[in-house]
């Protein structure tokens, strides 16, 4: 099984291919981006929407939480994170009077920290005389079915990939070799707003050693699901990374109680919704061969020198958090030479010594490219550049 396998058998967007597209590819005009989801809740709490839908923080920017009161009420209004964790309270059992209402938030988290680059969402609760209450969870309506990008445009010569969402998602693009391995993850399971998104790409592999975007049998790949209506993309916070600041402090903050399940979501539900945002990503794996002929080359850009007729190609997953969540779920390692595929390991374990066989090989250099792929769907990519070199000629130096 393949990245691509996986991804055909999601719901994929394929672009077009380098080839066809050598000379640039015209596209579509989108339009202005939808605007912010408006909801209606019945009894004394009304529509709930957000404005605007995006932000930044960083810059003083702020954000407001609307809603409409048909009566006076009590009002509490909670911002969450996208594990679900509590991040700020905008105001706590405060009296409102009937009619339009606006909180602002200024995307500070209870701590008074400016929040990482994410996507979060309001919880409103109402309580009128006598008790009666209301309350807007968008998870309990929204959020988790799989969409299909739109107007998909791959432009190599422009280092450009673009689509179009037709509502605020989490977005994955991936870029690869057809059929082959997969080579980069452009975009990592973030958050993207609705409308038309162009994302850069300077045409290499994960390592950046490898400039494919012209190949004629290139190929880009962009998967999405959607988020819960009302939500809020941060962005502009280059200096807090989304996991490091969830991991720091996670268990001191409380959870969102789960929402209603939704009758029907099962059958369209992508399998990340349901799967820790700080986790859930393609992970970095690296290679590495301890029994190479030479001392392997401080620049990466190098190749790698092999001897004989077998190598042994070590493969790990440095980060250690990344490495106990893909612990927990069963994965594979699929090997190409020069995007051809060599060996397979199914039920693969970490770290991972392979045993690459070498005899069949033409001596020169040749890329080695080796993908983690997960049955939850998660592609992890490293390729190296290596110089077979026959043994006979090694002892004739």
């Amino acid at each position: 099984m393949t990245w691509k396998t996986l991804a055909h058998r999601a719901f994929t967007a394929v672009l077009c291919l380098a080839a066809a597209l050598s000379t640039g590819c015209a596209s579509s005009e989108a339009g202005p981006a939808p605007a912010p989801q408006v909801q209606p809740v019945a009894g004394v709490l009304g529509r709930v929407s957000v404005q605007p839908w995006t932000f930044d923080p960083a810059a003083g920017e702020e954000t407001e939480v609307r809603y409409e009161l048909s009566a006076p009420a009590r009002v509490t209004v909670r911002l969450y994170g996208p594990n679900r964790e509590s991040i700020a309270t905008l105001v706590d059992d405060e009296p409102r009077q009937a009619g339009t209402h606006q909180e602002r938030w200024n995307g500070r988290d209870w701590a008074g920290r400016v929040v990482p680059d994410e996507a979060y969402f309001p919880v409103v609760e109402a309580v009128a005389a006598g008790g009666k209450s209301d309350r807007w969870d968008p998870l309990a309506t929204s959020g988790g079915e799989r969409l299909n990008p739109q107007e998909i445009h791959f432009r190599p010569r422009d280092r450009l990939v673009s689509y179009v969402l037709p509502k605020a998602a989490r977005v994955l693009v991936r870029a690869g070799i057809d059929p082959g391995p997969m080579l980069t993850t452009l975009v990592n399971w973030e958050p993207r707003g609705p409308g038309l998104v162009t994302e850069p790409w300077s045409g290499r592999d994960q390592q950046g050693l490898r400039a494919f975007s012209f190949d004629p049998d290139a190929e880009v790949i962009v998967q999405a699901y959607a988020l819960p209506d009302t939500t809020i993309i941060s962005v502009g916070n280059a200096a807090t990374d989304y996991r490091e600041y969830y991991l720091s402090w996670s268990h001191e903050r409380p959870v969102k109680p789960a929402a209603e399940s939704r009758p029907g979501l099962e059958a369209i539900e992508s399998p990340h919704w349901r799967q820790p945002v700080h986790l859930d990503k393609d992970p970095r794996i690296v290679l590495s061969f301890p029994e190479a002929a030479e001392p392997q080359p401080d620049a990466p850009e190098e190749a790698v020198r092999l001897v004989g007729d077998r190598a042994i190609v070590h493969v790990e997953v440095p980060d250690p958090v990344t490495r106990r969540y893909l612990r927990d779920q069963r994965f594979e390692l699929v090997a190409f030479v020069d995007d051809q595929r060599v060996d397979e390991a199914e039920q693969a374990h970490l770290p991972f010594n392979w045993s690459w066989e070498l005899s069949g090989l033409e001596p020169g250099e040749h890329w080695l490219t080796v993908n983690l792929v997960t049955f939850r769907q998660l592609v992890g990519t490293a390729s190296r550049r290596v110089d077979v070199v026959a043994e006979q000629a090694e002892h004739g130096r």
